[in-house]
């Protein structure tokens, strides 16, 4: 194909587009600094996907289209793992990126953005979600349950609801599995066993300073809809053994519960930006896979875009790809068997393109361009165009914790400062729930009865297996004794006749 109808394509398909400008796009290795790739933020409520190999550009490219989308004024939500996405409080270094944009004649402008930093750590604002604002589902995939442990955390939640308990934290959690295990009859089917496990993976979370996300006060939905960018910092907890992203799952589920229908949107209400996204779903069931397609089909109507980010896209589920409107793929490395069959798996979750082999220009791509496919107006998705990306105006690196105590809205930080420990439940035992007015000590002498019974009866139960036990050795006792004497006489009668 020529230049003169790649640029056909381009005009009819991406140049109409206006919108959030990420680069430039390339045909035949030259850069056309007469386009722009442009992506219009209304897609970004049809979510999508960002994937590339380690060191490509996936985190410079999600720093553009958040800096993008906050000069629009769009409020934007990122879960940042690594902690090389937080940079957004300080300008980049000119002289780092200037030859870049030379190159692209991009107008270049080295800026910051007033950011809120959340997290558990001192200094942060205090990320905190309510346990009954968590759907049992999602916080399974936490706490790492299997399908039985699953099914029991979801009888606990239906007990909590039923017995208006107000379940906040781990703690108070903790406190109702232990009461179940104790009074087993409180939840009828329930095991011992499996209760026991899922206290025991809760002490580990707590542990493991898992507790500090959940509990009050719990945050404002409203307060991450501002002008700042709000920024999920999670770099001290990439070295669990817990998949982290999970909390993000947690913040989504919320999100779909707590926020309005509004339709169809121009521009979207907010981004939320997943980093690591295949934790939500390694070793995910099919509930939980269920849960957040329907989370991301419904969270549309409700102006929320989804963007998921991670290395590969076999990482996620089929039924979470075929929800996505955007694409984005860096350079994939393909050194086994394997990693080429992943490459031809993405090749063919892209539409036919007349002007790229993209089997073989996946694996060549340099470090800062992508092959970018969205939607079109008819809602179809366009084939792929390789777009060098714009540099971003902020800085690109980690910022240590110390410094990132600095910034962040100081009311937030005091508002949520104040953490409120859980009251107990007060479970008590089955006899405070009888009333000891009106005939209530008449209820209680029937319960005590009822327990006396009971001991009596298994007391009873006890002797008479006794009794059997032993009548049952006494005839067997006897027909042996009859058995040799009848030897003996048979024996006697033999002797004789001969």
């Amino acid at each position: 194909m020529t230049k003169i109808e790649f640029e056909k394509f381009f005009t009819e398909n991406y140049a109409p587009i206006n919108g959030i400008g990420l680069g430039r796009p390339s045909f035949n290795n030259e850069v056309l600094n007469d386009f722009t790739v442009n992506i219009p933020p209304e897609v970004l409520t049809r979510h999508g996907l960002i994937t590339g190999s380690t060191g490509t550009g996936k985190s410079r490219v999600i720093q553009l289209l958040i800096e993008s989308l906050a000069n629009q004024g769009v409020p934007v939500f990122l879960s940042d793992i690594k902690g090389d996405m937080s940079g957004f409080n300080l300008p980049v270094n000119a002289e780092k990126v200037t030859p870049r944009a030379q190159k692209l004649n991009y107008e270049f402008i080295s800026k910051s953005y007033p950011t809120n930093y959340w997290g558990s750590q001192q200094g942060l604002i205090n990320f905190r979600l309510n346990i009954s604002d968590v759907d049992y589902v999602v916080l399974a995939k936490l706490l790492e349950l299997n399908e039985t442990q699953e099914s029991h955390l979801g009888a606990i939640y239906k007990y909590a609801r039923d017995n208006k308990l107000d379940i906040v934290d781990l703690k108070s959690l903790n406190e109702l599995i232990l009461y179940l295990i104790k009074y087993p009859e409180k939840s009828i089917g329930s095991s011992k066993e499996s209760l026991s496990v899922i206290s025991r993976k809760i002490n580990n979370l707590e542990f493991s300073n898992f507790d500090k996300f959940f509990g009050l006060p719990a945050i404002n939905i409203n307060d991450l809809l501002t002008k700042e960018i709000n920024i999920l910092w999670l770099q001290n907890y990439q070295q669990e053994k817990f998949n982290v992203g999970n909390i993000v799952s947690c913040l989504l589920n919320k999100l779909y519960n707590d926020l309005p229908e509004i339709g169809d949107v121009t521009k979207p209400k907010l981004v939320i930006f997943i980093d690591e996204a295949h934790q939500i779903f390694e070793n995910a069931n099919p509930k939980l896979v269920s849960l957040i397609v329907s989370i991301l089909k419904k969270i549309r109507s409700k102006g929320v875009g989804i963007i998921f980010n991670t290395q590969n896209a076999d990482s996620m589920p089929e039924a979470i790809l075929e929800q996505l409107g955007l694409k984005i793929q860096f350079a994939l490395r393909a050194f086994s068997l394997k990693e080429l069959q992943q490459i031809r798996g993405v090749v063919e979750s892209f539409p036919a393109s007349q002007f790229y082999d993209l089997k073989e220009e996946i694996k060549s791509l340099e470090t800062g361009t992508a092959f970018i496919s969205t939607l079109n107006s008819s809602g179809a998705l366009l084939p792929p165009v390789k777009t060098v990306i714009f540099p971003p105006a902020s800085f690109m690196d980690a910022i240590p914790l110390a410094e990132l105590s600095k910034f962040g809205d100081p009311n937030l930080k005091a508002e949520y400062g104040k953490i409120q420990t859980a009251k107990s439940l007060q479970l008590g035992s089955p006899l405070d729930e009888i009333s000891v007015s009106r005939g209530g000590k008449w209820q209680i002498n029937k319960f005590l009865e009822r327990k006396e019974d009971q001991k009596v009866n298994r007391e009873v139960n006890r002797r008479h297996r006794e009794f059997r036990k032993n009548l049952i050795l006494v005839i067997a006792t006897l027909s042996i004794v009859a058995i040799i004497i009848i030897l003996v006489m048979l024996f006697t009668v033999v002797g004789k006749l001969a």
